[in-house]
């Protein structure tokens, strides 16, 4: 983990732990921390077990106690047998690169990271999906978002989903270059395809090999040395994994599980999906405030520019139909 995060976890989730001295910590009290932190995310609470571990081995290193008691403390959550994310840097590395490999593809993995939504989703993305959303919090005070509005036939659940677009989604949105089709109109599909057909672009794979390679050309370029493919390169990651890191990092910032799954779409009957415990209440608001909170990261991170998006863009949904087509997650 980043050092930032590791600052994190010693002030934030070790709290209760700063005035007593190391040694007095037991194991009995290193079982339960872990074990409440999983009831809230079974992943972030194996990562804070393993930080727990890197402190207690330390301070047997420097003899401050005799016994660690973090030793063979078995991890309280299962995970999947591949777990990755990116971590602060490697966004950094990834952002810079996908600025610098042509268009579509730049843009198409930053929005991937941006919304947290599937890559053929994204792909897919049509300027007739651009409008406002309107919503209800709890108290039922009326408030409306830009949004992206993901018809039912478009998603894994066959169900319509709204995302809510952070001033960062929308910027990249709108940098996109607007293409033409052969009768002089701008295409539906925002990532129009080469030849200005009016369709979702193909070759991710050969948008991934260009990223790795300008990922890779960055790393060097910081390090000072020639470029070479098998050392300069971030550690095996799929374009899924960009999914679960806008994912990943919204636990880190302490945004609820349910609102995660919200923004994510979750299917209902996942047998990790807590869908079911909240479909009374759509979590919208909470999704429309994590994902300016996400945005807000990135541009720290990477220096990203949110440049409002042109109301233009944004003409081609009337609020009043689609918020009275929206489903209830």
């Amino acid at each position: 983990a980043s050092q930032p995060e590791l600052k994190r976890k010693l002030e934030k989730e070790l709290k209760g732990w700063h005035k007593r001295p190391i040694a007095e910590i037991t194991r009995a009290e290193i079982k339960t921390l872990a074990r409440t932190k999983a009831k809230a995310s079974e992943t972030s609470a194996n990562r804070l077990l393993s930080f727990i571990k890197r402190v207690f081995a330390w301070a047997e290193d420097q003899d401050i106690i005799d016994d660690n008691p973090a030793l063979g403390v078995k991890k309280p959550g299962a995970e999947a047998e591949r777990m990755r994310y990116l971590e602060d840097d490697e966004i950094r590395l990834f952002w810079k690169a996908a600025d610098t490999i042509p268009e579509p593809a730049g843009r198409l993995f930053q929005l991937c990271l941006v919304t947290g939504q599937r890559r053929g989703e994204v792909g897919g993305l049509r300027r007739s999906e651009l409008g406002e959303f309107r919503f209800k919090d709890r108290e039922g005070k009326a408030s409306s978002v830009k949004a992206w509005l993901l018809p039912a036939g478009r998603t894994k659940r066959r169900r319509d989903h709204a995302v809510p677009l952070s001033p960062l989604a929308q910027a990249i949105i709108a940098g996109v270059p607007a293409l033409k089709s052969e009768q002089g109109e701008v295409t539906d599909h925002v990532f129009a395809t080469a030849g200005h057909r009016d369709q979702a672009p193909s070759g991710w794979s050969k948008f991934k090999r260009a990223l790795d390679e300008a990922i890779g050309r960055l790393i060097a370029e910081e390090a000072g040395e020639d470029f070479d493919a098998a050392r300069h390169r971030l550690a095996d990651w799929h374009i899924h994994d960009l999914r679960a890191t806008c994912a990943t990092h919204l636990d880190m910032e302490e945004v609820d599980s349910q609102t995660i799954s919200r923004i994510l779409n979750h299917a209902e009957g996942d047998s990790k999906s807590i869908t079911k415990r909240y479909k009374r209440y759509a979590y919208d608001r909470e999704a429309s405030e994590a994902l300016n909170l996400w945005a807000e990261k990135l541009e720290r991170l990477t220096q990203a520019r949110r440049d409002t998006a042109p109301p233009s863009l944004f003409a081609f949904n009337d609020p009043v139909r689609v918020s009275a087509q929206r489903q209830a997650v």
